[in-house]
């Protein structure tokens, strides 16, 4: 267990400090969509038409309603995370496999946040934010199961 968190930690600090450049860039013509809204909301695919539209074998959506509202995201946004957050959170994973409860009570008392740990989930609470986190190795194994099979393919 205390491996597994480690692992997960690292992987989501990872994922937090080095991601955040690249998954902020705006999305392009050929970039992975999926559909939020409408139809064929679920629907991956990829953008098309200047990014108006995510299109995929199962036919197309436009990106945007009558009203303006996006129906399209892309399957590599990510919420940016401030600097202070990402600290915390990173912090936590390094003390997640302490036996020692005031090493958690030091840290939510430097953060100004709050974790609970119930099973494999972790919610950490921090600056108005909240995130929950689950480590089930099985549950994140499928999770990326399912991502790379609805990744579109690229062309070579």
């Amino acid at each position: 267990m205390r491996v597994r968190f480690l692992v997960i930690g690292v992987g989501f600090s990872f994922v937090l400090a080095s991601g955040t450049e690249l998954l902020a860039a705006e999305p392009k013509d050929g970039d992975a969509c999926k559909v939020t809204s409408g139809a064929n909301q679920g629907k991956v695919g990829t953008y098309t038409e200047g990014t108006t539209w995510c299109e995929g074998n199962w036919g197309g959506t436009e990106c945007k309603d009558a009203q303006g509202n996006s129906k399209c995201t892309s399957k590599s946004s990510v919420h940016r995370f401030p600097p202070g957050v990402v600290a915390a959170i990173n912090a936590y994973f390094e003390l997640a496999d302490s036996s020692d409860p005031q090493k958690l009570k030091d840290w939510e008392t430097k953060f100004k946040a709050e974790a609970k740990k119930t099973g494999s989930v972790v919610v950490i609470t921090a600056r108005n934010k909240t995130i929950t986190f689950d480590g089930d190795a099985q549950k994140l194994a499928k999770q990326f199961r399912e991502e790379q099979e609805e990744s579109p393919k690229t062309q070579r």
